[in-house]
């Protein structure tokens, strides 16, 4: 099964410089990865459509985890984090 990390709003809004769809490593950070990452997690949506977000509280820490997991797709993981870092509007989305 695929998984894909989305950055978005609470309105569901994609960011405009992340693709999801490159996903090498994807499956790792969200089943082996995320769990022991600090971060927040916020629901949006109702009934059968409720998606869960996630946002790191502390970006060092994320940063540090993600360099030390992986030894590819370095620049993709840099980036989420800086997406996540730059704008407190954005959450991750996993879709699995």
């Amino acid at each position: 099964m695929s998984v894909n990390i989305f950055i978005m709003d609470m309105n569901r809004n994609n960011h405009p410089d992340w693709d999801p769809y490159i996903n090498g490593g994807h499956k790792q950070f969200a089943r082996q990865v995320l769990p022991n990452l600090p971060r927040n997690e916020a629901r949006t949506g109702s009934g059968d459509d409720i998606e869960y977000l996630i946002r790191p509280t502390d970006f060092d820490e994320w940063r540090r985890v993600l360099r030390a997991t992986f030894d590819f797709n370095e620049n993709l993981w840099a980036k989420m984090v800086d997406i996540l870092e730059s704008d407190e509007t954005w959450w991750l989305y996993i879709s699995q």
